[in-house]
């Protein structure tokens, strides 16, 4: 299942913490502070921006739907027209169209390392946001794994997995950079593929390959992180719900017989990868059932689409 970073959108452009509110933690954290703004960014890069077309009839003419890029944007003569908690309807300047592409100037990797030591020393949970660059330290924390079938949302017994972290983040619209922090370590990484080529700041160029250049079919090991979820949760959202789509209305029993009675699958509104922690779930208004077509289609795109934009996307194609 996908996961969402969490939300760096938010904050104050003065690098003021969100995290840590007790005066003394406040105290603690100053030089992590004071460090950030007196930071000049000096790499400067052309950023694409993941944008889709909204609805004319409900929106306007030439709207687009913008995800975690959209604060890069309101600063750039774009014109927000709807604004909602994990995405935003902007229209552009009159020159532009897309593919859309903004100039923006990030840390380079030594800065982001030298404030991720800086946080990890500090040792406490933060968000600061500077700038147009976000940043996040995550102490080390525990988390436990529960399997889950991909076809039918089964889920199997919850195992205690281990810990996770530290860990600290930056970040700027749909560019981010992560250093690790384990055992003392530090693993960077960086996700860039938003991040247009300097010499033709337009495209981006993908090596030749022939039909023979392409294989499946080999053993792959990976590792991602798994949420747990509450089946109990589940059982009380579809005993409300029903097991009936809300976003289609597709009844699997009705299209498939016996063979499917009482599947669907269940959409989190509020992604649990962007939580990161236990929270309490309300079965009723955290969760909806969707069939999984519906489902697909709605982690598409990070954050997912909701409900509502999957019934706009089949009612505008009748």
């Amino acid at each position: 299942m996908k996961g969402k970073r969490p939300s760096y959108s938010g904050g104050n452009s003065d690098g003021h913490s969100r995290c840590g509110s007790k005066m003394e933690n406040e105290d603690k954290l100053q030089p992590l502070r004071d460090l950030i703004q007196n930071t000049t960014f000096t790499r400067e890069v052309r950023l694409r921006i993941e944008a889709s077309r909204a609805p004319k009839k409900r929106y306007g003419a030439n709207v687009f739907r913008v995800g975690r890029s959209a604060y890069l944007l309101e600063n750039r003569e774009w014109t927000m027209v709807k604004k909602a908690r994990e995405y935003s309807y902007l229209r552009p300047p009159e020159l532009d169209s897309p593919p859309f592409q903004i100039t923006v100037k990030i840390p380079t990797r030594e800065q982001v390392t030298v404030i991720a030591n800086v946080a990890h020393r500090i040792g406490l949970p933060v968000e600061i946001q500077f700038s147009e660059t976000g940043f996040l330290y995550m102490p080390e924390r525990r988390y436990t794994t529960t399997p889950v079938d991909p076809f039918t949302g089964v889920e199997g017994p919850t195992e205690a997995g281990g810990t996770i972290g530290p860990t600290f983040v930056a970040i700027c619209g749909d560019w981010k950079a992560t250093v690790d922090l384990r055992n003392g370590t530090e693993s960077y990484h960086e996700q860039d593929a938003c991040v247009l080529p300097s010499s033709e700041p337009g495209q981006l160029q993908l090596p030749p390959q022939s039909h023979s250049d392409f294989f499946e079919g080999a053993l792959l090991r990976t590792e991602r992180n798994v949420y747990e979820r509450d089946r109990a949760a589940r059982a009380t959202c579809i005993g409300h719900h029903g097991a009936v789509c809300k976003a289609c209305g597709m009844d699997l029993a009705k299209r498939y017989g016996a063979v499917a009675e009482g599947f669907i699958h269940v959409h989190h509104r509020r992604p649990v990868a962007s939580i990161g922690e236990n929270y309490a779930v309300d079965p009723i208004n955290d969760l909806v059932p969707v069939c999984p077509t519906c489902h697909g289609v709605m982690h598409l795109r990070e954050p997912p689409y909701t409900v509502e934009e999957i019934m706009e996307f089949l009612s505008s194609t009748g």
